[in-house]
């Protein structure tokens, strides 16, 4: 089934689509102000849109949409089709050359432009039709159009709607909405950002607990200068004592006040001891503290321990990230390579065919030549044109039309051809016995 697929989206830099060409106006009006996830169809003729929107973290406004268009045929399964544009959602962020998770495990933007995507562009285009092939989706072909039906007639259709409900829904109208908002990530998706969720959790908890140790620290710290000061304060005041009593009892020299100053020296021994005393009773406390700031301080170094293992668990996921993009891009590479190879076999095959319809033509000159009408063409960007095969007696021979460039011409298999972008290329009509191009060139 001959398809075309494009990426857009805007990342916060406003909008971008690669490739860039008509279909700009349509895949910007897809976006609705509602819904985490969404695919719009639409119907314009013998061609189907499937427009996927997913909406990212912290910003409505902010999206990514994959968009693929099928000629002359359509997609009944909505379950399977959501199912194969969330497993490339997924492929990308685990990639994250586009998109990746945040510290939370949602879903935010890196690139802020698509048109130096080239390459990413390319990986996701195999990664949907692989995905598509493997869920072995049923292509069925396009009903008739219900003529009453305006261009802008909508309907809404659930996931879980059934094939003859979207069947109905392709006659009779031009638009139709699918909505999801719930189970829109993939399982391993869902896997990987339940993980960083946990990690950030735990992080913040142990941030929380270090604030909480610190200030209690600092607490400590304070209250054992306030013990200092004071026990310095006690020694100050048990000098001016020492100083005041030996003043009074050398000013004291009289035997008259003799037994008064001997009173004085009993009461001021008792206050000295009492001093003694309060002071071994702040050293003591001043030793407690010391071993409580001693026990905050191991605390605050396990911590620190646990945060270098988190930080040893987070450099192990990075690699095994970078693994998994080393062995993407293997596979990239590979699929590249047979990409050329069929090309290759397919030139062997047009010159094999070239060459037995000439041999054939020599062989019979009184048969009326095949030829194609027109062999050249000049359309714009839109346009639409029947090709037709000649002799008549040859159109029930007709195997199948192809496009060289089906991003430049898109053809049906009745001939109908509609220029998508500028560019020239050809178009070829393979028939019993042989094959003729008409070149077409796009303004």
């Amino acid at each position: 089934m001959n398809h075309s697929t494009y990426l857009f989206g805007n990342f916060g830099a406003g909008y971008t689509q690669y490739p860039e060409d008509f279909t700009k106006e349509l895949l910007r009006s897809s976006v609705l102000d509602y819904g985490k996830t969404s695919i719009s169809i639409y119907r314009d003729g013998d061609l189907m849109y499937y427009v996927y929107i997913r909406k990212l973290y912290g910003d409505d406004k902010k999206y990514i949409g994959i968009a693929i268009i099928y000629n002359d045929g359509y997609i009944d399964n909505l379950q399977n089709l959501f199912t194969a544009f969330e497993n490339c959602i997924s492929n990308i962020v685990l990639k994250g050359e586009i998109l990746e998770l945040n510290d939370y495990g949602e879903i935010q933007a890196v690139a802020t432009k698509l048109y130096y995507k080239k390459a990413e562009y390319e990986w996701i285009c195999s990664m949907l039709d692989s995905e598509i092939k493997d869920r072995n989706f049923s292509f069925k072909r396009l009903p008739a159009l219900n003529y009453a039906a305006d261009r802008y007639s909508t309907c809404s259709l659930s996931e879980s709607s059934s094939s003859s409900d979207v069947t109905e829904a392709i006659k009779n109208y031009s638009i139709i909405r699918v909505l999801k908002n719930s189970d829109y990530d993939s399982q391993a998706l869902k896997g990987y950002s339940g993980k960083l969720r946990k990690l950030y959790d735990e992080n913040q908890v142990l941030m929380q607990q270090n604030q909480d140790l610190s200030s209690t620290i600092k607490k400590e710290r304070a209250k054992k200068k306030q013990l200092q000061f004071v026990a310095i304060l006690g020694g100050l005041l048990l000098i001016v004592l020492f100083i005041l009593f030996s003043l009074n009892s050398t000013l004291n020299t009289a035997n008259l006040n003799i037994e008064k100053l001997k009173k004085d020296n009993v009461l001021q021994s008792s206050k000295i001891n009492m001093l003694d005393d309060e002071v071994n009773n702040l050293k003591r406390i001043i030793a407690l503290k010391d071993g409580e700031i001693s026990r905050l301080n191991d605390s605050v170094e396990y911590l620190e321990r646990n945060e270098e293992r988190l930080k040893t668990r987070n450099d192990s996921l990075f690699s095994v990230n970078q693994v998994f993009i080393a062995e993407n891009k293997k596979l990239l590479k590979e699929n590249s390579h047979l990409f050329n190879r069929n090309k290759d076999l397919e030139k062997i095959l047009s010159n094999y065919t070239k060459t037995n319809s000439d041999n054939k033509s020599n062989t019979s000159k009184s048969v009326e030549k095949p030829f194609i009408s027109p062999s050249t063409i000049t359309l714009r960007v839109g346009d639409f044109y029947q090709l037709e095969l000649y002799p008549v007696s040859l159109r029930a021979k007709i195997t199948k039309w192809e496009s060289d460039n089906k991003r430049v011409v898109a053809v049906s298999q009745q001939g109908r051809i509609v220029a998508k972008k500028r560019g020239a290329t050809s178009v070829w009509v393979f028939y019993s016995g042989g094959c003729k191009r008409c070149s077409v060139i796009v303004k």
